[in-house]
C-alpha cells in the first residue's frame, strides 16, 4: 500500500526505513490518514525485522490472532 502510494506521488526509494518516513510525514504527520495506520505500519516492520533477523522469534496465537 505505502510502495503504491510512493508511486503514485513520484517518491523513490530503496530504503524501507526511507519509505516509511515519507510515507509518515506526508500522510500521518499532514493528517492525511488517520496515526494508527502509522502506528500498524510500523509494528509491521518490526515484527518483519524481528522475524527476517533475530535469531530465534516466537509469537503467541493470540499475538497472530490480533493482528
Amino acid at each position: 500500500m505505502v510502495l503504491a502510494l510512493a508511486l503514485k506521488y513520484e517518491f523513490d526509494s530503496s530504503k524501507h526505513g526511507q519509505l516509511i518516513g515519507w510515507f509518515n510525514k506526508t500522510f500521518i504527520k499532514e493528517a492525511v490518514i488517520e496515526r494508527r495506520f502509522g502506528r500498524i505500519l510500523r509494528e509491521a516492520f518490526e515484527h518483519r525485522q524481528k522475524s527476517d533477523y533475530a535469531i530465534y522469534i516466537e509469537y503467541t496465537k493470540e499475538e497472530v490472532e490480533s493482528k
